[in-house]
């Protein structure tokens, strides 16, 4: 595909699909991308672009150690957004626009691995309620953080070529319930992973995130 046609196609997808969100299942309170609400989802389906099957999904399973209790739903009308359920079933419900004669489903590798970080954050906290003690701020570029993390180290990929797909959508006026972090934050984020030296962590995803938190987010906000 043509590169300045695939931008375009990536932006539309990704401005269509956005905010990206993270709630439990009976709450509907969520953390956006940008300042707005989500308007439900609507015709929904059981993975219609079979994103679980794709080798770059395959590839945050990996990474995250995440088992099978995550399903995909596609919809025509939708937000990227992680659902926490609390019922029997799949735990963790991911939605993406499912329109497969619009967007292919590679456009979408970076939401959805911005979405199975998220669900890395949950396992990795105990719970949503452990997780959201953290700032939106906090959690979102962390999960910026770890999709570049996974980038280089699993998915073996350009940085470019990961940054051009996920647009690093980001505000510079956010409210700070909400907030994703502005365009620089989000980029700096991502390639704080990218560029991370992950030997120096012994290849442990937990530790790296754990530096995450402790050192790089606090860097990230000084130079934001």
């Amino acid at each position: 595909m043509n590169i300045v046609r695939r931008r375009l196609l990536v932006s539309s997808a990704l401005a269509l699909a956005c905010p990206f969100c993270l709630r439990a299942e009976d709450d509907n309170g969520c953390l956006y991308s940008l300042t707005t609400e989500d308007a439900g989802s609507v015709g929904c389906s059981s993975d219609p672009l079979k994103i679980a099957q794709r080798s770059e999904t395959a590839a945050f399973y990996s990474a995250f150690k995440l088992s099978s209790n995550i399903s995909f739903i596609g919809c025509n009308k939708t937000a990227f957004k992680t659902v926490v359920g609390e019922s029997s079933g799949a735990l963790f419900k991911i939605f993406y626009p499912g329109d497969a004669t619009a967007y292919s489903a590679a456009d979408y590798a970076a939401p959805i691995g911005h979405e199975l970080a998220h669900v890395f954050q949950v396992k990795n906290s105990g719970s949503l309620k452990n997780l959201q003690k953290r700032s939106s701020l906090c959690i979102e570029l962390g999960a910026d953080f770890l999709c570049g993390l996974v980038y280089k180290n699993y998915l073996h990929g350009n940085a470019s070529d990961f940054e051009d797909n996920m647009s690093l959508i980001g505000r510079y006026r956010e409210l700070s319930n909400s907030a994703h972090g502005n365009p620089d934050q989000r980029a700096q984020a991502f390639r704080r992973g990218y560029f991370l030296r992950f030997e120096d962590f012994n290849n442990n995803i937990t530790a790296a995130n754990n530096y995450f938190l402790s050192d790089i987010f606090g860097q990230i906000q000084l130079n934001g």
